[in-house]
């Protein structure tokens, strides 16, 4: 069975110490647009959901569920 990978857009910057939630498993620095229209400055990969608090203090976009990382 695969683990499954929660995924979040970094909406405001880019990602950094401090800019995110601790304990990510891994991230991109690839900007991008996300699905609903926003400019982001990178992915973030957590081996669980965030919370709705964290996503707002952050300011970070759910992106989905992935069962494979960047790298």
């Amino acid at each position: 069975m695969k683990k499954a990978y929660y995924f979040y857009y970094m909406l405001e910057r880019p990602v950094s110490i401090g800019t995110q939630p601790d304990k990510f498993v891994s991230f991109t620095d690839e900007q991008g647009v996300t699905p609903s229209n926003h400019h982001h400055w990178g992915i973030v990969y957590y081996d669980r959901p965030l919370s709705d608090k964290e996503m707002d203090d952050y300011e970070m976009e759910c992106g989905g569920v992935t069962d494979s990382l960047p790298w």
